[in-house]
């Protein structure tokens, strides 16, 4: 049986973990005003992670809570706190426990720019370096997503692209808040799931760090919209503003070590 502790429970990538994996039993770790269903919920404030480990037998770490403020607008405080932080203070609490795989998320955005455009990226390459650290000092089997921009059915996040599309796919032009330049790289929910899943599936005594990137070849914005419009079967005009985009000068990687068995056809027809 698999006790796992949860960050980002309430998100959409945590809840849809949550609702997959029903035979494991999840301990979420939230904000004050955030509730987990049918599961049994802590505060990031208020908890001794270690105690929580050891009552509740928890062998299993998924951090999926993120800060994912791009703006550099939002107190850069509050984004080390979530982004770098909270998650050392998880590792460390995994320090002599019966914890057997930490699994974290990052962003294939990491691996797309020579020098991190925004705060939030520095904050994944600095946690991403603490992982490695960690698992050096304390052989904890570790296993790192670096994530495309997720999407799929009943994602209810509506600042995100497809979902903006798909709001706004009938109308007869789409105004976009940004040049459209910068980068996109969709993955299906479930393909998450399913490689999430053999990797829940094969605890073991190993104890190695695992870095892999779930995301599609990488395109412009503007070329995605493109491709949604010929899959989706819509003709609705884009209209781009001029703004410089800090986020255009990105290098454009073909990610081909994972296949999918999701293609982008079918899980845009799927919404």
């Amino acid at each position: 049986m698999q006790n796992i502790l949860i960050t980002g429970g309430s998100g959409y990538l945590g809840s849809k973990t949550i609702d997959y994996f029903k035979d494991f039993t999840f301990y979420g770790l939230e904000h004050k005003t955030k509730l987990l269903e049918r599961n049994n919920l802590f505060t990031f404030q208020d908890t001794d992670f270690k105690k929580i480990i050891s009552k509740y037998k928890i062998n299993i770490i998924i951090h999926f809570a993120t800060n994912s403020d791009r703006t550099n607008k939002q107190n850069k405080e509050d984004i080390h706190q979530t982004n770098v932080l909270l998650g050392e203070k998880l590792l460390n609490a995994c320090i002599g426990s019966q914890v057997k795989l930490f699994i974290s998320s990052g962003s294939y955005s990491q691996d797309i720019f020579d020098k991190p455009p925004n705060f939030y990226l520095e904050t994944k390459n600095i946690f991403e370096d603490s992982l490695i650290l960690h698992n050096k000092e304390h052989e904890l089997r570790i296993q790192n997503y670096l994530l495309g921009d997720v999407y799929g059915k009943d994602d209810f996040r509506s600042n995100k692209l497809i979902n903006f599309l798909v709001e706004n796919e009938n109308k007869e032009q789409i105004i976009f808040n940004s040049n459209g330049l910068g980068a996109f790289s969709p993955i299906y929910i479930d393909d998450i799931l399913s490689i999430m899943e053999k990797d829940l599936n094969s605890i073991s005594n190993d104890k190695s760090y695992s870095r892999k990137i779930i995301a599609s070849d990488v395109v412009t914005v503007k070329e995605f919209v493109n491709i949604y419009k010929s899959i989706r079967g819509k003709n609705f005009k884009e209209i781009y503003n001029n703004n410089e985009n800090l986020y255009s000068n990105f290098k454009k990687i073909n990610f081909s070590d994972l296949e999918f068995k999701t293609s982008l056809e079918e899980g845009l027809k799927n919404l």
